[in-house]
């Protein structure tokens, strides 16, 4: 079939059509799409990259604030003794008895195990005997016509101002022995624990001293059973820069 000239321009526009049409289909378009993507990736990076530019500023004296923050534990755990073995906690203790001329008669030290440190509350009570709530309970109701009845006394907690620490376990020994001295040295023991000690996490649970001594003995070999607790914390390590 031959072709006019007219038809061969109807066909060549045609196929030019159809090839730009396929163009646009399988390149133009794809092209635009990844270009898009792309841009909105860029977009997302930039925004990424502003935040991580913020933190960098804002970190700017991050060192200072850290060996800030590391002195302060530093300060603040200085009281506490330092993690040692039960047979070097046991050597303490000895220590502070010979000071203060006391003989340690025998010791028993718990294995290392941990205690729960809570930040001190007091609550205020209210006390009352046999007759008080009878008294109370008529205070109560002995008011004049029209006026409120008296409120109930209640018990009282002591407010802390600033922020209160959690509680937290930390690391401790329970030290129980029996030792002989003088009534005045056994003063002094208990006095130097939260005096000349630099470390003075001891906490005393109980003592017990007899009224007197046993017969044929001497005053000065009083006979006192004790019961402590030993608080240690482990050393921080310094921050690694």
């Amino acid at each position: 079939m031959k072709l006019n000239y007219r038809d061969k321009i109807v066909l060549t526009v045609l196929i030019v059509l159809l090839v730009w049409a396929v163009g646009i289909m399988f390149f133009v378009k794809p092209a635009i799409e990844d270009v898009q993507s792309a841009q909105n990736e860029l977009d997302s990076a930039r925004v990424t990259l502003q935040d991580l530019q913020d933190k960098i500023k804002k970190d700017a004296d991050l060192d200072d604030r850290i060996d800030a923050a590391y002195a302060d534990v530093k300060t603040l755990t200085a009281t506490f003794y330092k993690y040692q073995e039960a047979q070097e906690a046991t050597q303490l203790i000895d220590d502070l008895l010979a000071t203060d001329e006391l003989i340690n008669n025998n010791m028993v030290i718990s294995g290392y195990g941990s205690a729960r440190l809570a930040p001190y509350s007091y609550t205020k009570p209210i006390p009352t005997a046999g007759m008080d709530k009878q008294v109370l309970d008529y205070e109560k109701q002995n008011y004049k016509i029209g006026e409120e009845p008296k409120p109930a006394e209640e018990e009282k907690t002591e407010e802390v101002e600033g922020p209160v620490a959690a509680p937290v376990a930390i690391g401790s020994y329970s030290i129980n022995f029996e030792f002989t001295g003088s009534m005045d040295n056994i003063k002094k023991f208990c006095d130097e624990l939260k005096k000349s000690n630099d470390q003075r996490t001891i906490v005393v649970q109980s003592l017990n001293i007899p009224h007197t001594n046993e017969e044929g003995k001497d005053e000065d070999e009083l006979k006192a059973n004790i019961s402590l607790l030993l608080y240690v914390l482990r050393e921080l390590p310094a921050p690694v820069r």
